[in-house]
């Protein structure tokens, strides 16, 4: 794996959505004519032709793409489990910025914390903030609580990076951050999307743990789709 992040580091440019991450979904949404979204709903399971969702009401459909872990939703994979590495992403502002450059700063010291720290103001964005915006990672569960987290993590910046005061935001807690893979892939066939004939999978899962790898999937899953839906109304029109 990290062959593979290397390898994408040496070939171009790492770079971020001038409006943050959401202008990915929304730039997706904004192109999309006929779609409708159902937002803060939860699927139980997962069927040949038929979605049932948290209040038990079933959705027929002709195909369904999962692009989120499939084990607990689909009955033939349920004796099967992924497992995951989680992170906790903490926020600051700060007045200065002690990376000038646009790095990720990470930190090799035993026993830290924190694993890497980045500037996002350090990147062109459609905001212009009076202060810096700082984001810490820290990787590892510590058994820590909310409050005492922060206060460790201020300390190892004033520790190890010069980052006095630093103003906290917010601290996302993220148990799913990346999926635990032994047997990473760069590419796969469409026939590996593939659960049922009208039951598609997506995501990192299926290949390595990157953003790479989540949009080849989900392309290979939507062009699975296509490929299905022809063969079946061709058949259906031949009839």
């Amino acid at each position: 794996m990290f062959e593979f992040i290397f390898k994408m580091f040496g070939e171009g440019d790492v770079a971020l959505p001038k409006a943050g991450m959401e202008a990915i979904p929304k730039q997706l949404y904004e192109n999309l004519m006929n779609t409708d979204f159902i937002f803060n709903t939860s699927v139980a399971s997962v069927e040949e032709g038929v979605i049932t969702i948290e209040n038990r009401t079933q959705m027929e459909n002709h195909v369904t793409i999962i692009a989120t872990d499939f084990c607990d939703l689909v009955l033939s994979e349920k004796h099967k489990s992924i497992t995951w590495k989680s992170c906790y992403t903490l926020y600051f502002e700060t007045n200065i910025r002690v990376i000038r450059n646009e790095l990720i700063g990470l930190l090799p010291y035993q026993g830290t914390l924190i694993n890497n720290i980045f500037y996002h103001t350090c990147v062109k964005t459609t905001s212009n903030p009076n202060n810096e915006l700082l984001s810490v990672t820290v990787i590892d569960n510590h058994n820590l609580s909310d409050k005492n987290l922060v206060t460790r993590v201020k300390d190892e910046l004033k520790e190890y990076c010069g980052i006095i005061s630093p103003n906290f935001i917010k601290m996302y807690t993220i148990p799913k951050a990346l999926p635990q893979l032994n047997d990473l892939k760069l590419d796969l066939h469409l026939s590996d999307t593939c659960l049922t004939p009208s039951v598609f999978i997506a995501g990192d899962t299926l290949l390595n743990g990157s953003l790479n790898a989540a949009m080849i999937s989900g392309e290979k899953a939507a062009l699975a789709s296509i490929q299905y839906l022809k063969h079946k109304f061709h058949d259906v029109h031949s009839i």
